[in-house]
């Protein structure tokens, strides 16, 4: 708690079993990712669509240079060149077992300011997720500036800065929104804006098992003794 007032970000690790689910994962994000052919046409998604999460499945923003992979249950995932593509491997388990993470971390929440106990009880998904409930969750597997992607978009985009690789452009909001954000990557190298304004890199010096935890506006607006 003390973390998430000051920094406005915490680490959490959770057991054994958990953390070598996000290691396989991670790798089966990056074979993902590093052997899918990109389309300039059919893989681009507006704006918009990102920020409402209208869409699961794969798609790229090639203005900053980032791909992603969105699985939220309950949203039909989108469809490349008229068939079902593959996903990366694990993402229900992985969806699952960050899930009860959260809800760990918002019940300490509660306990540290002396909250009811159920105060987030309408917030949370029912488990499991009754027929045609869409989740208010979301959990995006993102890569940054990968080869082949970079080689497919050198004709439309100016070169960049690889120290300034951002997953969310200074316009968008989105991450303000929302309750909770649970970030495992493989690359350090993530800044958090706290409400000063300030930019501190939150994940420099992390353990194999650490998963960085930052609130949005919605938990701040649900406890404003945060």
């Amino acid at each position: 708690m003390q973390s998430l007032a000051q920094y406005s970000a915490a680490i959490t690790q959770p057991p054994p079993a958990d953390a070598a689910l996000l290691r396989s994962g991670l790798v089966s994000a990056r074979l993902f990712f590093h052997q899918r052919v990109y389309d300039s046409v059919g893989d681009v998604v507006h704006s918009d669509d990102a920020r409402e999460w209208k869409t699961s499945g794969y798609y790229a923003r090639p203005q900053m240079w980032l791909e992603m992979y969105d699985y939220k249950p309950g949203v039909t995932i989108r469809e490349h060149g008229g068939a079902m593509e593959l996903s990366p491997s694990g993402l229900p388990d992985i969806f699952s077992m960050l899930g009860k993470v959260c809800r760990d971390i918002l019940d300490a929440v509660s306990f540290s300011l002396n909250l009811r106990s159920c105060v987030f009880t309408e917030i949370f998904d029912n488990m499991p997720l009754r027929s045609q409930e869409v989740s208010s969750s979301v959990l995006s597997a993102c890569c940054h500036s990968r080869p082949s992607f970079e080689e497919a978009q050198q004709h439309g985009i100016a070169s960049h800065d690889d120290s300034q690789l951002l997953m969310f452009s200074e316009q968008e909001q989105q991450i303000d929104k929302t309750l909770l954000t649970l970030v495992k990557s493989d690359r350090s190298g993530l800044y958090i804006k706290d409400f000063h304004g300030r930019w501190i890199l939150v994940d420099g010096d992390l353990g194999p098992h650490d998963i960085v935890v930052y609130p949005g506006l919605a938990l701040y607006q649900e406890n404003p003794y945060l």
